[in-house]
């Protein structure tokens, strides 16, 4: 082996692959985070990152707000080799992500992304991005997640795969997916961290002052994420109305003239998840509210929620955000 292919046995190659109205933060995060990990590798001696920005047709791209980027061309030539990494979509609405799957490029996307795949590569995308995963056909078999409030459209596009939405990046073979847009950071450092090396990612978080997060958990709203099925709405609103002492299945169900394997069934559709799950995330959600807006004692704050006592508030609290009410009332 002489130098110059030594040289190169330290680098890993990123292809970011942008689209129309891809969002600008995505994109700029990705670029800041590679160029400050090629930065940071050459004192280091860490595997250094090298990387292209690309396009379906090349040449400028109009980004979310109006903003361009200049890109190569996708061909099979800009991705041997590379990890391609799609940043997050310009989409908020199932009615926009309507739209993209009918678009020509998106088409043309997805099919370079199978590809992709086929051949051996690695893909790794996040928030909207993940629809175009879809598209390409790519995530069979695997458990992904996306922007939490996307969630219910991709379990309806996808039967083939688990949707995890209560996590930030989940990693499944050859496919690396991860949350809302903001996500982009946590998946560029967790690919520097599996490509490069840990050590690196970790100086990178501490240059950019970034900090990762494990959990989209935190964040989920209830009522977005049972959106598009009125039914499962309705019972979400009654059960928040009801946090006081909660019925039980049973009688959820039969106030709504269903039976109760009937409304597992349809929250399971709806959401991914079980009825105790949507209880929780309802719990967990007016917790948080409190703790934020009310100097309400913890005690009082778990019986009105539904528990006699704050352990088992805590367990739930450290179970679904990795903290305790104390933690998370001190850090808002």
């Amino acid at each position: 082996m002489d130098i110059f292919d030594a040289f190169w046995d330290t680098m890993v190659r990123f292809a970011i692959l942008v689209l129309q109205g891809s969002y600008i933060s995505s994109v700029a995060t990705t670029l800041d985070i590679f160029k400050a990990a090629a930065s940071i590798s050459n004192a280091s001696g860490e595997a250094s990152p090298t990387w292209s920005v690309v396009s379906v047709e090349g040449g400028d791209v109009s980004l979310d707000a109006g903003l361009h980027i200049s890109t190569q061309r996708l061909s099979s030539r800009s991705l041997k080799d590379a990890i391609l990494v799609i940043p997050g979509l310009g989409i908020d609405s199932p009615s926009a992500l309507s739209h993209f799957q009918k678009r020509p490029d998106a088409h043309k996307a997805a099919r370079a992304v199978e590809r992709h795949v086929k051949a051996g590569g690695k893909v790794a995308a996040s928030c909207s991005a993940v629809f175009l995963l879809q598209l390409a056909g790519v995530l069979k078999d695997g458990v992904v997640t996306t922007s939490w409030w996307l969630a219910p459209q991709l379990r309806k596009l996808t039967q083939d795969c688990e949707v995890d939405e209560s996590r930030m990046i989940c990693q499944h073979g050859a496919i690396t997916t991860a949350g809302a847009a903001f996500a982009q950071a946590d998946l560029c450092l967790h690919l520097l961290a599996r490509e490069c090396s840990p050590k690196l990612a970790d100086f990178v978080s501490r240059y950019l002052i970034l900090d990762t997060r494990k959990a989209q958990s935190r964040y989920l709203l209830p009522e977005v994420l049972v959106s598009g099925d009125s039914f499962v709405s309705q019972v979400s609103n009654f059960i928040e109305k009801s946090l006081y002492e909660v019925p039980s299945v049973e009688t959820i169900a039969s106030h709504f003239g269903v039976s109760g394997k009937t409304l597992n069934r349809r929250v399971q559709k709806a959401t991914g998840r079980s009825m105790l799950h949507l209880i929780q995330t309802i719990r967990v959600r007016r917790v948080q509210q409190l703790l934020e807006t009310r100097k309400t004692s913890i005690e009082q704050i778990a019986e009105s929620v539904g528990y006699k006592n704050t352990s088992a508030l805590r367990r739930l609290m450290q179970k679904t955000l990795g903290i305790n009410p104390s933690q998370y009332r001190t850090r808002t």
